[in-house]
């Protein structure tokens, strides 16, 4: 495995994708992996509005966990 980010638990694979990383990637976060970023681009590939899909889900969480 390669050296990881300060950030990350030495128990992670960072070879292996995660969805919660991928889905990070697509909101624009910064806590992901190469792998996931490629598995990112792929769902964008199968759907283009991915982005907006991820968006509007934690949109939908937001208002659902703050009543």
């Amino acid at each position: 495995m390669a050296e990881q980010a300060p950030w990350v638990p030495e128990d992670v694979n960072t070879e292996v994708p995660s969805a919660a990383r991928v889905y990070d990637w697509l909101l624009g976060g910064y806590h992901d992996f190469p792998v996931g970023r490629a598995v990112g681009e792929r769902v964008l590939q199968v759907l283009p509005d991915g982005r907006k899909v991820a968006t509007s889900n934690r949109a939908f969480l937001r208002r659902a966990c703050n009543t």
